[in-house]
């Protein structure tokens, strides 16, 4: 098939035709770069040209690039995968040169003239032909929804090379010109507006686009399919048409997307001080995709999470699209108008994107109580940062390896929370100027982390560059711990002292001096004051307003900072907490909360002292600090308290959960809130999972039958929960039942939920069962592995998974897309044993690891077990004494 294709290609209306030079000629073999393109060349154009056919095996194509040589070349390197090079001309100052294209490697193509393109503009015009992959999602794939082909891209980070031969490096950014060559019937869309369409013969069209701005090559983007859209009218300063773009048939299914992407994007241009950049805005639904992609005029998401049937549209739904959405149209500015130069400057893209959509909810929504997410944000980035394995958000990038692992929760989660504690440390109206300055000065261009934090040094008129690099340029985050000190003849103040935030049993080295600038606010005799200082040095002071010992200290005013907290001397948290009250906001008291967490965690803290928190907590009115107690309760789970102090655990989870849940019930009721529906399903599955209530998994098991036949019968909001709590009965009736109707389910988020029942089922004769189906040919296995995933996240069918993995390993692969192996030694991660490592060492070690970014994958797997163990070894005895002292019955 690829003969045959490369021989039409070469024949075609626009394919280049100039031969190459003598094929006898003998010429030395190539080694390819190591990871970078060497310097000599630089892009200063690109056109595209592709005959795209969803449904064919294959797809070909021409790129043309222009280039400028600041040197004579020898070779010419592109970045190019599995790609077949065909026919190619190359001119050099206007005059033709003799040059022939070869694959050389994974990911290069040499193209070798007969003398050296000397110094100076040239063009090459090159023929290929590419796979349209039916099993990966990056590059150019093809997908089959309701029984039709859908061909998409995505590109990030090293993916454009599987669909076009290219300078595939962020800093080469330039205008694309982009021509389709698809079925008449087939909708095209692209980065830019289409200029004309016109027919070709054999049921065909050309579809060309404008040329764009500037775009690296990892944002170009295009799809090709019997799509449907919906305009949803002009937005912004420049009124930018908007539109939704799905699979045929789910028009009715996108009206969330319609109201709120407008609006969304009104509020980001109303931060960053000047208009979206692009001449449309569309964003469009990828069937098999998770999450989304900030490509200029085509953003992508996943089809479930821009698509919703009417009624399902739930709260959960609309606050994840939303935020989702925030997040990519901030890459409008940051990422797409100003982009990194090279992998390590990731967060320039990634943190400022988390770190925006939050701002924009708050400003949008305040009801929606994203400035607790936030704060929660904190908290995850916090603990991902205690890990040995953690990298820095600014990690030199060595290996492809690197630029796969700079996708993770320290550049998204991590950058975001260091920005908002530099933001909150200058003011937020001088970090805007900053950041308005920043893409002033390199709009359309490439930037570093040097240029955004010069910018925000200038707008501040003080070092930011300088505190703010320690928390970039170094691996974790630190705990600083506040002893307060009331001496009688004097004023109180606050010791401080800074070392590495760890978790027990870390080997992570603890050294390490962040410049910290720390804000606490104290109350004396009911008048509060704020002081602050930059902790620059490993200890320090920080003197207190007043000569009157403080009440109670909040040693992280707004707990936005990005550090660990402990209360020592005078004051406590548990001071902190009773006395404070109301004084407190709801994102203060999640944050001081989770700061107790982490002592838990260090093992500085009793997991005992915690779960004596929940009481209060779980009666709160307000749903996160009820989400933030059921979090503490669930930490005696399945495998870390003895069987003989479950039914205590039991009692206390109904006594302190059980009366709300059973008020909320299993349906939505016309008075309920959307907290209420928000915390409906995470209620119902805590006790009837950790608390094994019986009652509410035999009401799940009804309702499944239920919906199995009329899906009206169960609310979206709670599908999920039901399907899960009802697998946890073991019934065979409903196992036989979900194994028969996931094959023949034509919804995708029917049959997501499907699988999601059937990964819950903790019987192993029928966890054997279901397991069987990962490979079969009537499920994708890219939905399929959710069965995996879910008997590896129990203590009781952990070893089944395993077992099913390393038994299956070649034909996962085989089926799986590319480089997935690297994630599936995850699948040993709760592991909680002293074997644990060893095993999972010797059997993933040389084959996760040949795939990228899987060696940071597997030590960060065996890390997590040997943090589990240490972890249960040290509050295990406790925890046990907890729950067999007769008050908590």
């Amino acid at each position: 098939m690829r003969v045959l294709a490369l021989c039409l290609l070469a024949s075609s209306s626009f394919a280049a035709v100039s031969p190459p030079p003598d094929a006898g000629t003998k010429v030395a073999a190539l080694t390819p770069p190591a990871l970078r393109l060497p310097p000599g060349a630089r892009a200063r154009a690109l056109a595209l040209e592709l005959r795209v056919v969803p449904g064919d095996e294959l797809f070909s194509g021409t790129a043309t690039l222009d280039f400028e040589a600041d040197r004579p070349l020898d070779v010419l390197w592109l970045n190019a995968t599995a790609l077949t090079p065909g026919a190619l001309t190359l001119t050099a100052q206007g005059q033709p040169l003799e040059a022939k294209a070869e694959v050389v490697g994974e990911n290069f193509l040499a193209v070798r003239p007969a003398r050296p393109i000397p110094a100076g503009p040239s063009r090459l015009t090159l023929a290929y032909t590419g796979v349209l992959s039916r099993k990966n999602t990056g590059g150019l794939f093809q997908l089959k929804e309701a029984g039709l082909d859908y061909a998409f891209t995505h590109f990030e980070p090293l993916d454009a090379r599987r669909a076009f031969p290219a300078f595939d490096e962020p800093q080469h950014k330039v205008p694309v010109t982009l021509t389709l060559h698809v079925k008449k019937e087939h909708l095209a869309v692209a980065n830019t507006p289409q200029v004309s369409e016109t027919d070709e013969p054999q049921g065909m069209k050309v579809v060309r686009f404008a040329p764009s701005q500037p775009l690296p090559t990892y944002l170009v983007a295009f799809a090709v399919g019997p799509f449907e859209l919906t305009e949803a009218g002009r937005f912004g300063s420049k009124k930018t048409p908007v539109r939704i773009i799905f699979p045929k048939g789910r028009a009715k299914d996108a009206a969330w997307a319609v109201a709120s992407t407008g609006p969304i994007l009104e509020q980001l241009e109303k931060y960053f001080g000047r208009p979206y950049a692009y001449e449309k805005l569309d964003q469009i639904a990828v069937p098999m995709f998770g999450g989304a992609m900030e490509n200029p005029g085509l953003v992508t998401y996943g089809q479930q999470l821009i698509l919703a049937k009417p009624k399902e549209e739930t709260p959960g739904h609309q606050r994840a699209f939303a935020s989702v959405c925030a997040h990519e149209l901030a890459h409008q500015w940051f990422g797409d108008l100003v982009t990194m130069a090279w992998w390590d400057d990731l967060w320039l893209n990634e943190a400022f994107a988390t770190w925006m959509s939050a701002k924009a909810m708050v400003a949008w929504k305040p009801q929606w109580r994203f400035d607790v997410g936030q704060v929660q944000n904190r908290a995850g980035a916090l603990n991902a940062d205690g890990y040995a394995s953690a990298r820095r958000v600014r990690q030199p990038i060595e290996s492809n390896d690197d630029v796969a692992n700079a996708f993770d929760g320290i550049t998204y989660g991590k950058g975001a929370s260091v920005i908002a504690t530099f933001e909150r440390w200058v003011g937020p109206e001088v970090f805007q100027k900053g950041v308005q300055r920043y893409l002033d000065a390199h709009a359309h261009g490439n930037a570093t982390a040097k240029d955004f934090l010069d910018a925000q040094s200038q707008a501040a008129g003080k070092d930011v560059a300088g505190p703010m690099s320690t928390f970039l340029e170094q691996a974790g985050a630190p705990r600083v711990t506040f002893t307060l000190e009331c001496p009688k003849d004097a004023a109180p103040f606050l010791a401080l002292e800074q070392t590495r935030a760890l978790p027990l049993g870390s080997k992570a080295p603890k050294d390490g001096v962040w410049s910290v600038p720390v804000c606490v606010r104290t109350s004396a005799k009911g008048k509060q004051s704020r002081a602050c200082t930059l902790l620059d040095k490993p200890v320090g002071t920080l003197a207190l307003e007043g000569k009157v010992c403080p009440d109670w200290v909040l040693p992280n005013d707004g707990m936005l900072g990005h550090y660990r907290s402990n209360l020592k001397g005078a004051a406590s948290f548990e001071a902190l907490l009773r006395k404070a009250g109301p004084a407190l906001s709801l994102p203060e008291r999640i944050g001081v909360l989770g700061d107790v967490s982490a002592l838990v965690s260090a093992g500085e803290s009793e997991l005992a002292s915690a779960l004596a928190l929940v009481p209060e907590a779980a009666q709160s009115k307000d749903r996160q600090l009820v989400e933030l107690a059921m979090g503490f309760s669930r930490w005696p789970g399945e495998d870390f308290l003895p069987e003989a102090q479950r039914p205590a655990y039991q009692a206390f989870l109904q006594k302190h959960f059980g009366a709300r849940a059973a008020k909320l019930g299993f349906q939505p009721g016309a008075k309920d809130s959307e907290d209420d529906r928000l915390l409906r399903p995470s209620l119902l599955w805590l006790l009837g999972t950790e608390g094994r209530d019986a009652a509410l998994q035999a009401k799940a098991l009804g309702l499944a039958r239920a919906w199995l036949t009329d899906r009206s019968k169960v609310s979206a909001d709670v599908v999920d929960a039901v399907l899960g709590l009802a697998a946890e009965t073991g019934d065979h009736g409903l196992h036989d039942a979900l194994m028969s109707a996931v094959k023949t389910e034509t919804d995708r988020t029917d049959r997501s939920r499907m699988l999601g029942g059937l990964s819950n089922f903790r019987d192993v004769a029928l966890v054997k069962e279901h397991l069987a189906l990962v490979l079969d040919p009537a499920l994708d296995p890219r939905e399929s592995m959710r069965l995996v995933w879910g008997a590896s996240g129990d203590a009781r069918t952990r070893a089944l998974a395993l077992d099913y993995v390393t038994t299956h390993w070649d034909a996962l692969l085989e089926k799986l897309p590319d480089h997935a192996g690297a994630g599936l030694a995850s699948v040993a991660g709760g592991r909680c044993d002293e074997k644990g490592v060893d095993e999972t060492r010797a059997f993933f070690d040389g084959r996760s690891t040949k795939y990228r970014g899987g060696p940071r994958t597997l030590a960060a797997t065996l890390e997590r077990i040997g943090l589990c163990v240490a972890f249960r070894e040290r509050q295990r005895p406790g925890t046990v004494a907890f729950f067999s002292a007769p008050a908590v019955r």
